[in-house]
């Protein structure tokens, strides 16, 4: 069965890096020491992705 799409967010992890999420997820799908590799991962996989600023 193939991977329903869906929206995921690149998001500051509170331990440093990266991580991607998926909406609604209370875990990460991956993390990721840089940002541009996080932002890769989450345009590759075939999903809408938002990108979300350190505050």
């Amino acid at each position: 069965m193939p991977k329903k799409p869906g929206s995921h967010h690149v998001v500051p992890n509170a331990n440093g890096g990266w991580d991607v999420k998926k909406d609604e997820a209370t875990r990460s799908s991956g993390h990721f020491d840089k940002k541009r590799t996080a932002d890769e991962a989450a345009f590759f996989s075939h999903a809408v992705f938002f990108l979300e600023s350190r505050v």
